[in-house]
């Protein structure tokens, strides 16, 4: 009986890994840097991750939702054709306001405007949030209004978290020759206590000089 115990939670687990999401080449790059990025970062702060099957197990798409006690954000990278014509498609019209010192283009919209799509070359990357937020407000209103405004800000951040982790700015390979973080997006992580201490020493070691 044992035995065949045994030999059931390995068939399991060989059968976890056979049916584990394989990625595009060109994804393997940005998914680690994205998950180092959070480890590093975010998790040191509370944060949860969790990486979500796409759909049909895509090669070309990322999902994860990364969950604070009282929000969740849902980060989603797709990888767009080479083709320029056909990336242009893929990416079809933004009706939201654009939104600037994120990737090549940005742009906000959705409910709350808490949904903000920014693309990087083949990129494209999406940031949402959801909040769960207890509220004290003088009305329904006012409390629907303050937790529309943190998911738009939360998403904001998050999606700004996202950018600085492609572009590298939270490596520990100290080899690499590595940029501080310097627009005012990025400078907000700091102040709200959103990066590792590593970051925060190295924009001292940074400005210092």
């Amino acid at each position: 009986m044992k035995h065949l115990l045994v030999s059931g939670l390995l068939l399991l687990a060989i059968a976890g890994i056979a049916s584990a999401q394989k990625l595009s080449p060109e994804l393997v790059e940005p998914a680690k840097a994205l998950h180092d990025a959070f480890d590093f970062n975010l998790k040191e702060k509370g944060w949860e991750r969790r990486s979500i099957e796409p759909l049909l197990n895509s090669p070309d798409v990322i999902v994860d939702s990364w969950r604070f006690p009282d929000r969740q954000v849902r980060v989603s990278i797709v990888l767009h054709p080479e083709d320029p014509e056909a990336r242009r498609r893929f990416r079809g019209p933004h009706l939201g306001t654009r939104l600037d010192g994120i990737g090549d283009e940005a742009h906000i919209e959705g409910y709350c405007n808490s949904l903000v799509t920014f693309y990087r070359g083949r990129l494209s990357i999406s940031v949402s949030t959801a909040m769960d937020l207890r509220l004290l407000a003088p009305s329904e209103q006012e409390a629907k209004d303050l937790s529309c405004a943190e998911a738009a800000a939360t998403s904001k951040l998050m999606a700004c978290f996202v950018n600085a982790a492609l572009s590298g700015k939270f490596s520990k390979d100290n080899s690499a020759k590595t940029d501080p973080l310097k627009t005012s997006c990025e400078i907000e992580l700091v102040r709200r206590g959103l990066v590792g201490d590593y970051v925060v020493q190295r924009l001292y070691r940074h400005f210092g000089s």
